[in-house]
């Protein structure tokens, strides 16, 4: 097969109803693409339509019938390349392919490969090569009749030649019979001329065609200027509307166009007819011509003509319609598609104004309007601001159609005054009610009164059909965009959730949806409602409003005389404010709309699964807008989504209050018996020393310890100097002590100010207090970096101040009172301790007063250590607090482990023997080690392990951390938490035995298995057969993970792919969903699959998690359709352009099987009517004398042998007559020896027959050639 890569192939199309044999070579053309020919041109008709349902032995019968067809057509077809020498000019032709018939014109011989000069040299001769060469050349079809007398041939030929590539393809017809017909009836013209005369116009006044015989008028130049009609037939007055006999045509219908003057002149010069379609501007109508020059008449032609102005009308109509498709196919925006059907009618009728309106409520919406000679109409009106008389009807789905405005009675004169001041004259307004509603209008107006045809008023019918169709199709696929985008938001902020983001983070990835589907118009803020639920806050970095804003509005009140967020709270309903200085509730905020740039503020509340409102979102819009049922749909997402978000972070934080709560407490806890032991420590010491100077450094370090502070001091006052001492001090610098060694009464220092006072005094910042203290004293502070500090007197029990006890800071610090209080008792002790070389009984009531205060400090102690344990008691995990040093329990809330048989004997064991007693024999290694291991944790680090019970029947979790360290930062007590997880532990077990039955079973089966999560939305399974079908082993399936559908679907089917994966989440049990669609393999390589999926698993709601898939290859089946649907395309389009009816018919059920479209021209009737008449077509159609013969020839057809052709001609009913046919059949299906249909061709012969009657006769004359 001759094969041209990146050929472009240019061809001209040809109108369906126009020239049969031009049609049959365009759509060659066909074939061409077939063959990878690339087509800058193609005609409109769709190829022929095929079910999926078909079975491929049905496009093979449907092919074999076609190829039949084809190689049965009596006109020859021949495809040629052009051979050029090295100046690319064309020297010969070689045929490429032809057909049957071709091959027979040649004497049977197969010309492919063979060059056209070598086998006819006469081809120059006769002109046919120039015209060959012309096609090429100049890309000029040529129809031409050619008498061929060179080569030892005598025969006339009709050629229609085209340009395909570098080549061309060729029709021809043997008209040799109808020449020699017509050349006889020539020679007996003379002596039979009077008797012809009434033959002639029996024959003239009979046929369908409009005929006349014109003579030509010239101008002194010799130069066409008008013509006479000299006769015309009946027909000629039926198609035309007038009788122009005798008359010139400028007289009878005026000016015509020079093309007809210049086509008729041209007939006449070269002497050879012609053929011809064009229009005739003076009556609009289209004509198809056939004129010939009459013999002997040097002026004189013969004009068939037939009226094709309806087949134009249709063609126009039908480009014009598949111009609209095209162009609003692509488009993805609703709008854009309004905009371009209008613009496209409006230029398409010459209207001056056209415009595409929605109805939404009680407007009407324009976005768009086409306007030549009239400004475009768009904005938005109110239903009657077009008359109640218009709506009612639009309501109704009445089209409304006004000739003229001015004269029209069914308009008001309100509404003429309206229609004239818009400068309509005439319009047609078509309305489109969908489901009872009226949702859209496709308007026409015109400036002046127009006479609306009624293919002009259909015409706009179907251009708002199809616009509205269009219009759904593109909303479809952006609710499709829009809601995946959503879908995809949502689980994106979910995911940043759950793994920890923070809650404006999380926020913010709805606030980037709201901003994306706004186009940038919107902005956004979020609130919560405080815990009394008395006002609203901000939440500070969720939503894209300025902090500024949120300062000014913070604290915003609820209720129900508030506005916007502050109303929707109580209400639980979206407050929508389109303009806000049109609402009077916003009339004290308007200045704040103001200086943040907005005019249209929408809230909603943001309400719990429990309908609480716990907060709102608002929109804000820079101008007034109205919100859209699109605009709610958005809020309600993001409000949804928001209180699920809201939710799960308040319940993290109430947690984590929780846990720092109790994790203070025991902080507070291990603080306070470390300082209590501390001071016991130092109060035992103070007891038992006799030498009260060795102890004031470990009193000074307990102070230290106890204030948790960075420097300390003792002073002692001197009953000499009534001066304060420094004794001793830790953290100073030596020029500091060396200024505080002596302090008096009227010192500018935190400890001359106790002194002078008597009572404590604490200085939290200096800095803040820097008018306090003199000069000398604030730079001995900052020479030892001293930001904070306080001085409580040492006082004995007599009142009388015995020296000074001071603590320091490096940085500002306000002490806690639990501080303050241990400082005292060491205070006290101290003051106690000066006071015992003074006085023994002074001491014993000392040391009583001490211990005193330690056993009601260890009572709180104590109080406070039975509440946690009575907190942690309803706790129904077990909790213990476990001694390292010991190797014992020191605590728990329970009094026996799971398993133990003795209540609390096992918390007395040590480890390892509880290790034997209670946890079963196969885990106490894995146990001990755990043991071991949890003594090295970090502080904050959590081990953990699963156990199983000594029974064996129950497990636990045990969880540990550290929860003290000895001095050498040892783990000295554990904290652990023991969970029962045997209901969990059974679940894992049961699932994971029934996962690995159901993967021997999968891997196992033949087909490739899917086994798809919708939450993850990632494969979770594959069996080893999707390697043989994809290429990617399983573990590279997983791997993965959520790109799956764009890594395997093929590009083009991911949209298909995505609606079919919505679809899965609302399948039943044992439902299944099949589907096609094409995936890619790892080599590349595009493979086509038959997936049928169903339910595998469902979640604890009851909703669909995931689907299993069972993939099929149909790769081969798919290509093999394909290509019969190829060629079933190619060769029914070349059936039904052939210029014969062509038709199949089963002798068993005598009825067509099949019938080309030319039955419609050549019969009258339609296809269907065909084939619906069934077995009684024939007595419906065949002349009742001609009605036994073709029963017999069709009963006889089943004893034709095989490549056997019979031929019957008979006469049938035609419109108002009866015209001759011819048919030749021959076998198309056997079955079994017998033969059930037959194939056949046939041909209208009336003329033929007519020219043969008046052959015969011989003496006629007719005036015409």
């Amino acid at each position: 097969m001759y094969f041209m890569p990146e050929v472009t192939l240019h061809t001209t199309l040809f109108s369906k109803n126009g020239d049969d044999k031009t049609n049959v070579l365009e759509k060659l053309s066909q074939w061409a693409i077939s063959q990878g020919w690339r087509i800058e041109e193609e005609e409109s008709n769709p190829p022929l339509k095929l079910s999926k349902k078909h079975s491929t032995r049905q496009l093979t019968d449907s092919a074999a019938l076609l190829q039949s067809i084809v190689d049965a057509s009596l006109t020859g077809i021949s495809v040629y390349k052009a051979i050029r020498d090295e100046n690319n000019v064309i020297i010969d032709f070689e045929w490429v392919l032809h057909n049957k018939a071709l091959k027979q014109y040649n004497d049977g011989r197969d010309l492919v490969g063979k060059r056209c000069l070598d086998e006819y040299p006469g081809l120059k001769e006769s002109g046919m090569f120039a015209r060959y060469v012309k096609v090429i050349e100049e890309n000029v079809p040529q129809d031409f009749e050619v008498h061929y007398a060179n080569d030892g041939l005598d025969n006339w030929r009709r050629i229609v030649a085209v340009k395909l590539g570098d080549g061309i393809v060729t029709s021809t017809e043997d008209i040799t019979t109808r020449k020699k017909a017509e050349q006889a009836i020539f020679q007996l013209k003379d002596e039979a001329a009077q008797k012809a005369t009434d033959r002639y116009y029996a024959i003239f006044n009979s046929i369908d065609e409009g005929f006349c015989i014109i003579q030509m008028l010239y101008d002194r130049e010799g130069k066409p200027i008008d013509w006479i009609y000299l006769d015309v037939n009946p027909t000629f007055e039926r198609q035309s509307g007038f009788n122009p006999k005798g008359r010139k045509v400028s007289e009878a219908i005026g000016d015509v166009e020079a093309f007809w003057l210049n086509f008729y002149n041209s007939v006449l010069q070269t002497r050879q007819p012609a053929r011809t379609e064009n229009y005739v501007g003076a009556i609009n109508r289209w004509y198809k011509i056939y004129a010939s020059p009459l013999e002997g008449a040097e002026h004189l032609l013969a004009v068939v003509f037939d009226d094709i102005t309806e087949r134009k009308q249709t063609e126009e109509r039908q480009l014009f319609l598949l111009k609209l498709n095209d162009a609003l196919r692509s488009l993805p925006d609703p709008l854009k598609i309004q905009a371009v059907a209008a613009d496209l009618l409006g230029e398409h009728l010459k209207a001056n104004q056209s415009h595409y309106g929605e109805t939404i409520g009680e407007f009407i919406y324009i976005s768009h309007s086409h306007g030549d000679g009239l400004p475009p109409m768009t904005g938005k009106f109110r239903h009657l601001d077009f008359g109640e008389r218009l709506v009612e009807g639009f309501r109704k789905g009445k089209v409304q159609v006004c000739y003229d405005t001015a004269t029209d009675p069914t308009i008001s004169q309100d509404e003429r005054g309206v229609l004239a001041s818009a400068h309509i004259g005439a319009y047609v307004a078509m309305p489109l009610v969908k489901g009872g509603e009226w949702v859209a209008t496709l308007a026409v107006h015109n400036i002046e009164p127009r006479l609306w045809k009624e293919s002009e008023i259909e015409l706009v019918q179907e251009v708002a059909e199809r616009s509205w169709a269009a219009v759904e199709r593109a909303r479809a696929e952006e609710a499709l965009r829009i809601n995946e985008e959503r879908m995809r938001r949502q689980k994106e902020a979910f995911l940043a959730t759950v793994n920890g983001a923070t809650l404006d983070h999380s926020l913010n990835v709805l606030t980037s949806m709201v901003i994306n589907e706004t186009k940038g118009e919107a902005r956004t803020a979020f609130y919560i409602a405080n815990a009394e639920g008395t006002a609203l806050y901000n939440i500070r970095g969720a939503g894209n409003m300025p902090d500024a804003y949120a300062d000014e509005i913070d604290g915003f009140l609820i209720g129900e005389d508030s506005l916007a967020c502050g109303l929707a709270v109580p209400t639980g309903l979206p407050v929508l404010t389109s303009d806000i200085f049109e609402e009077p509730r916003w009339k004290p905020w308007t200045s704040v709309a103001e200086k943040y740039g907005y005019r249209g503020c929408w809230s909603f509340p943001i309400k719990t699964k429990e309908n609480k409102a716990v907060g709102t979102f608002a929109m804000y819009f820079q101008w007034p807008r109205e919100a859209t049922p699109k605009d709610i749909e958005l809020a309600d997402i993001v409000t949804q989504t928001a209180a699920v978000i809201i939710s799960r972070h308040s319940e993290t934080q109430e947690r984590i209050r929780a846990e720092e709560a109790l994790q203070q407490s025991q902080t507070q806890l291990a603080e306070e018996m470390a300082d209590t032991r501390q001071l016991q420590h130092t109060s035992s010491q103070l007891i038992d020393e006799d030498n009260i100077d060795a102890l004031y450094d470990q009193i000074l370090d307990a102070a230290i310890a106890i204030m948790d502070s960075d420097m300390g001091s003792i002073q002692l006052l001197s009953s000499e100097k009534n001066e304060l001492l420094l004794l001793t001090y830790k953290g100073f610098s030596p020029e500091s002590a060396k200024t505080w060694k002596w302090i008096t009464l009227e010192s500018t220092t935190s400890c001359g100010m106790a002194f002078a006072k008597g009572a404590r005094v604490v200085v939290s910042d200096v800095h803040s207090c820097k008018s306090m203290f003199d000069a000398e004293n604030f730079e001995a502070f900052r020479l030892s970096g001293i930001k904070a500090v306080q001085s409580t007197p040492l006082v004995s029990r007599t009142g009388k101040i015995l020296g000074m006890l001071s603590t320091h800071w490096r940085s500002a610090h306000e002490p806690a009172e639990r501080e303050l209080s241990l400082l005292d008792v060491l205070a006290r002790q101290m003051a106690d301790l000066i006071e015992r070389k003074q006085a023994q009984d002074e001491l014993k009531e000392f040391n009583a007063s001490l211990e005193q205060q330690i056993a009601e400090r260890t009572h709180e102690l104590k109080e406070s250590k039975a509440f946690i344990e009575e907190v942690t008691s309803t706790v129904p995990d077990l909790i213990t607090i476990y001694d390292v040093v010991t190797d014992k329990i020191l605590y728990a809330n329970h009094d026996a482990f799971w398993g133990a048989e003795d209540e609390g004997a096992s918390l007395n064991l040590r480890h390892v023997e509880r290790v034997e007693k209670l946890i079963h024999f196969d885990d106490q290694e894995k146990v001990k080690a755990f043991l071991e291991e949890r003594k090295e944790l970090l502080d904050g680090e959590i081990k953990e392990v699963d156990l199983r019970t000594a029974s064996g029947e129950r497990w636990i979790r045990l969880k540990s951390k550290v929860f003290s360290r000895n001095s050498a930062g040892e783990a000295a007590l554990i904290i652990s938490l023991i969970t029962d997880i045997t209901d969990r532990k059974l679940s894992e077990i049961k699932i994971n035995e029934q996962s690995n039955f159901i993967e021997r079973v999968v891997s196992n089966v033949p087909e490739t298995v899917f086994i798809f999560d919708l939450r993850e939305q990632r494969n979770v399974f594959a069996n080893p057969e999707v390697e043989i079908l994809l290429g990617y082993t399983p573990a590279e399936m997983q791997a993965f993970g959520i790109g799956v559908i764009q890594r395997l679907v093929y590009p083009d089917d991911w949209n298909i792919q995505a609606g079919l994966l919505a679809a899965l989440s609302t399948l039943e049990d044992g439902e299944i969903q099949d589907s096609e669609y094409r995936v890619v393999h790892k080599n590349g390589s595009i493979r086509w699959v038959q997936v049928r999926r169903g339910v595998f698993r469902r979640n604890k709601e009851g909703g669909v998690e995931q689907i299993i898939a069972i993939l099929h290859d149909i790769t081969q089946l798919k290509n093999a359709e394909q290509e019969l649907k190829e060629e079933h395309y190619f060769l029914e389009q070349v059936t039904n352009k052939t210029p014969h009816l062509i038709y199949v018919f089963d002798l068993e059920e005598q009825r067509f099987t099949y019938i080309n479209k030319r039955v419609n021209e050549l019969i009258g009737q339609t296809e269907e009517y065909v084939y619906a008449m069934g077995p009684h077509l024939f007595q419906a159609i065949i002349h009742p004398e001609d009605l036994p013969k073709r029963t017999t020839y069709m009963n006889e057809m089943t004893t034709l042998a095989e490549g056997e052709v019979r031929e019957l001609e008979f006469r049938i009913w035609v419109g108002k007559g009866f015209r001759c046919f011819r048919t030749k059949d021959s076998i198309f299906k056997k079955e079994n020896g017998v033969v059930k249909q037959v194939i056949g061709i046939g041909e209208d012969i009336t003329l033929e027959k007519l020219m043969e009657e008046q052959a015969k006769k011989g003496k006629g004359h007719i005036g015409l050639n």
